[in-house]
């Protein structure tokens, strides 16, 4: 990988207190979340564990120590696929439906943090991740036309924690792919004259990047463990699931993303190891190592080309096999190969990726 680094955020600095301060001052068509102080946020998240509890607080923490007054909410929905929070599947954080409207019809939130399942192959295939992701846009910018999406890169199982680098390979070969999903869904909305954006939080991206920083590379302070597995265990908790250290990583990455700012020397959280803490916002402050980035069109083209089997390999062994055994989830794979032909024979221009207007 390269040595040099590209920031984790797309607004420039002070864009998101901007935008903000458009938000509270409203469009008299949508209810605004109350917030106050010199410089305030309204945030709705939208997703499934991976983007649970703790993640939201240790975001809005991060936002009160920077001086930010922060409201937000959400709808959570366990396991649950872009597509059916649009459908208004999930509840908000005091455990109550979101409704047929996913909760944000007539609410003004200036920023929307929203992911989709991990399996991103099948998100490709059968989603329509990109339409959905627009449609929940959307509605957004109704409430709020400077409004920005950010879309929270979900990752995949890892296989072997004790040996993450097929991980590590698959995650990095899926930034580019689920980076076409963001721009796509946004990609009209300058030629519209619009002044809302769809962006990218890496967060699949960010996460492979550090286990492969402190499992194969230079490491950081406190996180050398007596093996690799127990390195990687000080993040992940299952084989997918954020342990409280990778929340507040992940929280760190979403932070600089929507803000612009280095979280270096904010308050750590009482109930985390302050030299780990302090090294992963030394890191994330360095941003991404640097990488181009496709347009959605050369994503399709690619996926046309062999990319989702590609892809297929990985998900086979940490999903399939855990899940179904060898045999089974081997027959499922050579029958979504045919079906992946049949679709190519019948759409030889096959794009998930094509702007939905």
């Amino acid at each position: 990988m390269s040595g040099s680094r590209q920031p984790w955020m797309h607004l420039r600095p002070g864009a998101a207190a901007l935008a903000a301060a458009a938000c509270l001052a409203g469009t008299g068509a949508a209810s605004a979340p109350t917030a106050v102080g010199p410089e305030a946020r309204t945030i709705f998240l939208s997703g499934h564990s991976l983007l649970d509890h703790p993640l939201p607080d240790d975001l809005a923490a991060l936002l009160e120590a920077s001086g930010v007054a922060i409201i937000w909410d959400r709808q959570h929905g366990a396991g649950s696929s872009l597509r059916e929070r649009v459908e208004g599947a999930g509840t908000d954080r005091d455990g109550r439906p979101t409704g047929p409207d996913g909760g944000l019809a007539g609410r003004a939130y200036d920023t929307l943090i929203v992911t989709e399942q991990h399996v991103l192959p099948a998100v490709l295939l059968w989603n329509d991740t990109v339409r959905q992701l627009r449609r929940l846009h959307d509605r957004l910018a109704a409430g709020h036309p400077q409004a920005v999406t950010y879309f929270y890169t979900p990752w995949m199982a890892l296989d072997d924690k004790g040996d993450p680098r097929r991980w590590i390979a698959y995650e990095r070969a899926a930034a580019p792919i689920w980076h076409c999903v963001a721009a796509a869904a946004g990609s009209d909305l300058a030629a519209k004259g619009r002044r809302d954006r769809i962006e990218t939080v890496p967060a699949a991206l960010a996460l492979a990047e550090l286990i492969a920083r402190v499992t194969e590379g230079a490491g950081l302070p406190g996180f050398t463990g007596a093996s690799v597995r127990e390195t990687v265990e000080l993040l992940v908790a299952d084989d997918v699931h954020p342990t409280r250290l990778g929340s507040y990583y992940l929280a760190l990455v979403v932070y600089v993303a929507i803000t612009g700012r280095s979280p270096v020397g904010l308050r750590v959280p009482d109930d985390l190891a302050p030299e780990r803490a302090r090294a992963l916002q030394d890191y994330v402050a360095q941003g991404l190592p640097e990488a181009a980035l496709p347009d959605p069109d050369t994503c399709a083209a690619q996926l046309r080309a062999g990319g989702l089997d590609a892809l297929w390999d990985y998900v086979e062994r940490a999903h399939g096999r855990p899940e179904h055994g060898f045999l089974r989830a081997h027959w499922a794979r050579l029958r979504q190969a045919v079906q992946r032909r049949w679709l190519l024979w019948r759409q030889p221009d096959w794009n998930p990726f094509r702007p939905t207007g």
